[in-house]
């Protein structure tokens, strides 16, 4: 590694703890004033982002904690009537949480700074977005294969992705599942269609592969074409 690199590595990390920062000042504000705990928060976040068909598995599965834990926290947001169970009509067994009117407005609180962050983002070019979608992503991976977070649903992680299989620095993952290449722009966060890589990993089984982010120039040479 030169000298040079070595200052660049230096400066992202620098940038992503900036960002880490303004996160975690954003949550302790709100979590101060509604007197939750980060975890109460982070369950209100994922619920309301995730639809109407979000159960108590699928929470611990996403948040990689155990059932109790996630049923602690999940009681506690319904006693402040942030949140609730119910039934599903369709299975009796079934019991899908919803975010209450008063949890939305806890939640409108972290609005300020994803406001800023999508106002930033929407000054991005499609191919800016992919190279950064993708570039965090292999991030996320390599947080995860350290033990630092919990797996999620993401393209890195699962058994179908097979990275870096085309020249096309647009279009360079492949998804065996879809039976398609992936366009960076089209890689997955939390895919329901997931399924965990328990062996060495699609990204340490390519010899070929030299890097997680596609060359910036050579994308935008390549869009000129």
């Amino acid at each position: 590694m030169t000298e040079k690199t070595r200052d660049l590595d230096t400066r992202i990390v620098a940038a992503i703890e900036r960002l880490s920062t303004a996160t975690r000042s954003a949550m302790r504000q709100v979590t101060k004033n509604y007197q939750l705990t980060p975890l109460q928060l982070q369950i209100l976040a994922y619920v309301a982002a995730s639809g109407p068909e979000v159960t108590m598995g699928k929470l611990a599965a996403h948040l990689g904690l155990r059932p109790p834990t996630i049923t602690d926290a999940v009681v506690a947001l319904e006693q402040k009537r942030l949140l609730e169970r119910a039934r599903s009509p369709h299975d009796a067994r079934t019991v899908h949480l919803r975010v209450l009117t008063a949890g939305k407005k806890v939640l409108t609180r972290l609005t300020t700074w994803s406001k800023v962050l999508r106002e930033q983002l929407e000054l991005l070019s499609d191919q800016e977005k992919g190279l950064l979608l993708n570039a965090l992503l292999f991030l996320i991976r390599g947080f995860q294969q350290a033990g630092l977070i919990s797996l999620t649903r993401m393209c890195t992680t699962c058994v179908f992705f097979e990275p870096d299989r085309y020249s096309d620095p647009q279009s360079p993952h492949y998804c065996r599942l879809l039976e398609q290449p992936l366009r960076l722009v089209q890689l997955q966060v939390d895919c329901p269609d997931h399924q965990r890589n328990q062996g060495t990993s699609a990204i340490e089984k390519n010899p070929k592969r030299k890097s997680a982010v596609p060359n910036s120039r050579e994308a935008a040479n390549h869009a000129g074409h």
